[in-house]
């Protein structure tokens, strides 16, 4: 009887105790920090990082309408760079973003957006881009292709932005090099990622660390 009432207790205090071990652990790999990309700023007052940030600009998308980095404020977008002409690999980044489009369906244009910058906007005008969704049957309204003024997107591209490579530009479509980068940028337009548009492994990464920044920022503001 005694021995009885000993199990009986040890499971007792044993329970709880599991019970924390697994919350505890658990807690730990629900959330990981993503890094930030570029040279830190600075250090505040108060001994927080300021981090490099995406600068002030505006361009048009798809639909006449200006976007820019206000646009983008307090959002997560993913951003890559491509052309409508481009034969190598823009095909490849189309179907990875499709991808990663279709991962977070439910997502609103306030919480996800999609921006793909045109290396060549000279081409590219609005009415090129319309024909271009079209044609790849883009119906995603978080989705926004963008063209401008190809001096300030190149200049946006490099150290002072999104941190890639400015292209190559060639009249011949097949020899125009350009990045084949995705950025994933945070709601306080910080750089969180840079993954490889063209390998399967890399928009697998792209996509969990998309939801390790809902977790952080989507879910913390409902919870206000």
């Amino acid at each position: 009887m005694r021995n009885r009432n000993r199990l009986v207790l040890g499971i007792l205090i044993l329970v709880p105790v599991l019970f924390y071990l697994v919350f505890q652990l658990g807690s730990k790999n629900k959330y990981k920090e993503l890094p930030h990309f570029g040279t830190p700023k600075g250090i505040t007052e108060k001994g927080d990082t300021v981090y490099h940030t995406l600068p002030p600009f505006s361009f048009y998308d798809q639909n006449h309408k200006s976007y820019g980095s206000t646009n983008m404020k307090g959002k997560i977008c993913v951003v890559d760079f491509f052309f409508t002409r481009c034969p190598s690999i823009c095909p490849i980044l189309l179907g990875n973003l499709k991808k990663v489009s279709e991962a977070f369906p439910k997502s609103s244009e306030n919480e996800l957006n999609l921006i793909s910058f045109s290396v060549d906007p000279t081409h590219d005008s609005v009415e090129v881009l319309q024909k271009y969704i079209a044609k790849h049957k883009i119906t995603d309204k978080r989705w926004h292709f963008i063209t401008g003024n190809r001096d300030s997107i190149y200049d946006l591209m490099n150290t002072k932005g999104f941190l890639v490579y400015k292209p190559e530009p060639n009249d011949e479509p097949g020899k125009f090099n350009h990045t084949g980068i995705i950025c994933l940028i945070d709601p306080e337009g910080c750089i969180r990622g840079q993954y490889n548009g063209t390998q399967d492994e890399e928009i697998d990464r792209l996509i969990g660390d998309i939801q390790v920044l809902r977790v952080k920022y989507v879910k913390n503001r409902a919870n206000k």
